[in-house]
């Protein structure tokens, strides 16, 4: 593969630098301008590799969100939000039956916890403090 894209780019360089000799009929000029249509296409080949290659880190990025923090809080909160969980023993021993693990989560995963969108991360701040003060009043 690594040699195939050596050939393109000689061929980017070579194939205009020949077009221009046999039209102008002098080396020099030919291989300013072949030197210059190589330039300016490697830049666009460049930049659309790089393109591809931040949107491919992106989509990455947010797989690893939607696994690592994602999924844990969507469980906890499932399991906080249906009624059926909360056993009568819950009441009445006045426990919870759920950990709330956002800030453990953003303590251990702090590289990926503020990657998450503002709104999303203000959102669990906020429920956080309300599940911490609902916490406070079953103990």
């Amino acid at each position: 593969m690594r040699n195939l894209k050596l050939i393109g780019i000689a061929l980017i360089i070579l194939i205009p630098s020949l077009g221009i000799y046999l039209v102008t009929k002098e080396y020099i000029p030919a291989i300013a301008m072949a030197t210059a249509i190589a330039t300016a296409t490697m830049a666009i080949i460049n930049f659309l590799y790089l393109k591809e290659l931040r949107a491919s880190r992106m989509e990455a990025l947010n797989r690893e969100i939607k696994e690592v923090i994602y999924s844990k809080l969507h469980r906890q909160l499932e399991t906080f939000l249906v009624f059926k969980s909360f056993q009568l023993e819950d009441l009445q021993s006045v426990t919870l039956p759920i950990n709330w693990e956002w800030e453990m989560i953003k303590r251990a995963q702090f590289h990926l916890a503020y990657k998450i969108p503002k709104r999303i991360f203000d959102k669990l701040n906020q429920f956080t403090e309300i599940f911490n003060e609902c916490k406070i009043y079953f103990e």
